[in-house]
């Protein structure tokens, strides 16, 4: 591996690590969904979320992801899909509560595979993820002596492991927050009311977010 290589290497990683700390819906996800379900939930929604990438990955190596770019259409309907698919997870939890303000039994156990889906559906509905990974992973990519494709897709899945680390963590210590608040009863109402206000926000923001 040349010196050029070993830098584009080092540098994608410096920038995907920037990246990926910075505060955005998929943090934000992790964080509300640790907070009101537990650890298990947190890192299952991680899981779920980082599913989506590999989708969004696989969506730039095979040219997919072009059509978000040169299709309203098509991009108008993933996008609202996900606006949709929020702010009904937001109406779900606010409703799902029970009448003390707390979270009900429901809530508590919800399966696993149900939270990982939530996790991957939220992100593979954002199309602002799909046309940033057009944008960002090429720039690191070496035509001289490898395939682009297979690039993308080593490049696309580092971003992934990356960003389940990251997230893994953050669902951890969101756990232990959600612990210590639901140690007081009157606290449930507000925890059920920020995770319900939190999904509606990324869907209004992602509503009004513009397409560039």
């Amino acid at each position: 591996m040349s010196t050029s290589e070993t830098t584009q290497i080092a540098l994608f990683l410096v920038a995907s690590i920037a990246l990926i700390i910075t505060p955005g819906p998929d943090m934000i996800f992790v964080t509300t969904r640790g907070i009101a379900l537990g650890r298990i939930a947190g890192i299952f929604s991680a899981l779920g979320v980082c599913a989506g990438l590999i989708i969004h990955t696989s969506a730039v190596a095979l040219g997919l992801a072009i059509l978000l770019k040169t299709s309203s259409v098509f991009y108008y309907t993933i996008k609202f899909l996900g606006v949709f698919y929020l702010i009904y997870l937001g109406i779900k939890t606010l409703l799902n509560g029970d009448v003390t303000g707390g979270f009900t039994s429901e809530i508590d156990k919800k399966p696993n595979g149900q939270i990982f889906l939530q996790g991957f559906i939220t992100n593979l509905v954002n199309p602002k993820i799909a046309l940033f990974f057009m944008s960002f992973l090429p720039q690191f990519v070496i035509f001289e002596n490898y395939v682009p494709t297979l690039q993308i897709f080593a490049l696309g899945i580092t971003y992934l492991l990356l960003s389940l680390i990251f997230l893994i963590i953050i669902a951890l210590l969101s756990d232990r927050i959600g612990r210590v608040l639901k140690e007081k009863d009157y606290i449930g109402k507000k925890i059920r009311w920020l995770t319900s206000s939190v999904f509606i926000g990324l869907g209004l923001n992602l509503a009004f977010s513009n397409r560039e």
